[in-house]
C-alpha cells in the first residue's frame, strides 16, 4: 500500500518492486485540491463573514 506520491516519492520503484515480487500494490489517491486556500486568518474570517451574511 502506498500513497500516490509520483516519481519524486518513489512510486515507480515501489511499482517495480511489487511487480518483481508478484505483490499487489494498492495506491491511495490524493484528495481533490480545495477551491480556496487562505494564507492568513484575517482573509479567512472575512470570507466566513461574507458567507454568513449571504445565507
Amino acid at each position: 500500500m502506498s500513497k500516490e506520491s509520483g516519481s519524486d516519492g518513489g512510486l515507480d520503484e515501489k511499482a517495480a518492486a511489487a511487480e518483481m515480487t508478484g505483490a499487489r500494490l494498492f495506491i491511495l489517491g490524493r484528495p481533490p485540491e480545495p477551491d480556496h486556500v487562505y494564507h492568513d486568518s484575517q482573509t479567512l474570517v472575512q470570507r466566513l463573514e461574507e458567507l454568513w451574511t449571504a445565507s
